[in-house]
């Protein structure tokens, strides 16, 4: 049996712990979905309280997106890419996922590149390989940690 003290002490550590729960999640945050690496579009949204507020969303570049997640990185603010949204990412983790049977990822690969010009444009691409490559590589979420330091210069939001 514990001292009163002691009870006293755990029962203000579980209501922190549910406080600190409580606080993130109603934590701003920014998620990054790259939609085509061929067109060049990137959707941003910005949860200003967290899910419990509706989300800012742009469309824009990949440039520019990368330029909105430093800002909001040197700011505090989380911020995750998705890789799930991706019309050519897509493409090649259901093309490589073993949950489908040969038919199907034939059928997928036939009706994406007929119906998605990125797609097709990425397999036609004389950097096909690298692009492939790349996004093979690519989880389907991660953390952004920020930029190196070697280029965070050439993606600054504004200068003041």
């Amino acid at each position: 049996m514990g001292s009163p003290l002691i009870k006293r002490l755990d029962a203000l550590y579980q209501r922190a712990q549910m406080v600190m729960k409580v606080q993130a999640d109603h934590a701003p945050f920014v998620s990054i979905a790259p939609w085509s690496f061929m067109k060049n579009e990137c959707r941003v949204e910005y949860f200003p309280e967290g899910h419990y507020q509706k989300p800012e969303r742009i469309t824009t570049t990949l440039h520019d997106a990368l330029m909105i997640a430093q800002y909001y990185y040197e700011c505090g603010v989380y911020v995750q890419f998705t890789m799930s949204l991706c019309i050519e990412w897509l493409f090649l983790y259901v093309r490589d996922d073993p949950r489908y049977s040969p038919p199907q990822q034939k059928s997928w690969y036939t009706k994406n590149v007929e119906e998605c010009p990125e797609i097709k444009t990425m397999l036609e691409s004389e950097q096909r390989f690298e692009i492939i490559g790349t996004l093979r590589r690519m989880p389907q979420n991660f953390l952004f940690k920020g930029l190196p330091d070697d280029i965070k210069d050439d993606y600054k939001l504004m200068d003041f």
